[in-house]
Order: C-alpha cells, then structure tokens, then sequence
C-alpha cells in the first residue's frame, strides 16, 4: 500500500528543501538575491523555472509540480545548475565581452564542480 500522492504544497517543500541542499553544494548561496514562488496552478509547460538577471544577481525561481517520472530533488538540481552557470549564461548575451570575463565566469563554475564531482 502506498502513500497518498503529495499535494502541490508538499511537493513546493521538498522541491525548496532540496533546492536549499543544492545551493549550499554548489557555493553559491549569498551570491545571488534569489526569490521563490509557488505558482497558483500547474502549468503542463515546465515543472519549474529560473530567471536569472546577472546584472542585478537576482533569480526568480517559479514552482510549479513534480512529474511522476521525477523528484523534486531532481528538479531542484536543475535549477540550481541554471544559477551556477547565470554568470557565463548572462556574458553571451552582452555585446562587449572581454575574454577575461569570460575566463573569470568559467572559472568559478569549474573550481566548484571540481569540488562536488566525484
């Protein structure tokens, strides 16, 4: 007999506890202003979303649900992953990049992996 299927509230918990885990993993808590919500219905488009301003370092992160093929650790890891790469993400969209920022960004997402990766 299994348990009842999580409500979307209870899903949002997992999702921000593991999300909170990946942050701290990742070193990346404190560099960003990062905001959450929990959307007020499901959208069938994505299970979750990061918009991320590098300028400004804020993240919106938006919950929506967890799949059944999924966890919301799994979800929280990708979203996170969008925030560990904002940085590098944010540069390819500026006009004048010099190539020091760029080698600066992509060093800080490579002395962090190095640290987590087996």
């Amino acid at each position: 007999m299994g348990g009842s299927k999580p409500t979307r509230q209870e899903q949002y918990e997992a999702f921000k506890a593991a999300f909170d885990k990946c942050l701290d993993a990742l070193q990346i808590r404190g560099m960003w202003d990062i905001s959450m919500e929990l959307l007020p219905k499901t959208s069938g488009d994505y299970q979750a979303s990061c918009t991320i301003d590098p300028d400004t370092k804020t993240v919106r992160v938006r919950f929506s649900h967890i799949e059944k093929d999924t966890t919301a650790e799994r979800v929280a890891r990708h979203e996170a992953a969008h925030i560990l790469v904002g940085d590098l993400a944010g540069l390819g969209t500026k006009r004048f990049v010099s190539e020091e920022e760029l080698t600066r960004s992509e060093e800080r997402v490579c002395n962090i992996l190095e640290k987590i990766l087996p």
